[in-house]
């Protein structure tokens, strides 16, 4: 990671932190507003770097390209349509999606506000009735579509990880300004990310994800407290499903125990 001023333009960060990370491989997944136009000659140098970003609803690419029509809708995916394009002329490919779920929900809360401003462009709601719960990428690699939306769901954890600790840790807007500071924030933010994602990936190996959401395992872990008895603290009542759940990732029988001089004694194989 890098910090970098906040007046400055995300495009204009975009191939400074590629050339002072030295990154000449890989895929770069970036967000909106950062296209590989801002870095190009940095792409055209390096082959073996690809990009993938998303675009702008009103990019000319998405209409040019009649990408919001859908006819195939994704297989590994329940409710999303999907549709790729080469661009003609060029070493270019656009994907779609079209999540049927968001795009009711937005639906519903654009025709709310609506309602409140009571007025209703005709016009403007059929042209916002195609973009509902769609969303197109850009890329200069040849993939399935499958590929495709599995880039942007390993992108898309990344804000559901910081959002979740910025809660959980409380760590709000950063309002400093010495570079000290700011890195101490930030500093935080990457540590907790880094556990986050450790924690994803044990609960991935034993199968937990399949069952329960990220935020459901953790409610479970924090309500899951011991309780102290003549030196010894033991783990306190919890529900029969709360139990299996410890015991899988072998933390229900972790014995703690605290020594004459108040300090905690945790079993080494632990």
């Amino acid at each position: 990671s890098q910090c970098y001023p906040g007046n400055m333009l995300d495009r204009t960060a975009y191939k400074d932190f590629l050339s002072n990370n030295n990154l000449t491989s890989g895929i770069i997944v970036s967000d909106k507003g950062i296209p590989a136009s801002a870095a190009e000659d940095w792409f055209n140098n390096h082959e073996e770097l690809h990009y993938f970003y998303p675009l702008k609803r009103n990019a000319s690419q998405i209409s040019n390209n009649n990408m919001l029509s859908f006819s195939q809708p994704l297989q590994n995916h329940d409710g999303i349509l999907c549709k790729k394009v080469k661009v003609p002329g060029s070493n270019k490919y656009l994907y779609s999606f079209r999540d049927t779920k968001l795009a009711q929900a937005e639906e519903y809360t654009y025709v709310e506000r609506c309602k409140r401003a009571k007025n209703i462009n005709e016009e403007k709601y059929e042209k916002r009735l195609k973009e509902f719960g769609t969303i197109v990428f850009e890329s200069d690699l040849d993939l399935t579509s499958e590929e495709a939306y599995d880039l942007y769901s390993s992108r898309w954890e990344i804000e559901v990880i910081v959002r979740y600790y910025k809660h959980a840790c409380e760590l709000d807007d950063v309002r400093v300004h010495d570079d000290y500071s700011l890195y101490g924030s930030e500093f935080c933010d990457f540590i907790a990310s880094v556990c986050t994602v450790s924690l994803m990936n044990e609960f991935n190996s034993k199968n937990l994800l399949e069952k329960k959401t990220y935020k459901e395992l953790m409610n479970i872990l924090e309500g899951c407290k011991r309780i102290k008895h003549e030196n010894k603290w033991s783990l306190r009542r919890v529900l029969e499903y709360e139990l299996k759940i410890l015991e899988t990732l072998n933390i229900s029988s972790l014995d703690i125990n605290i020594d004459n001089n108040q300090k905690i004694l945790i079993p080494e194989n632990k």
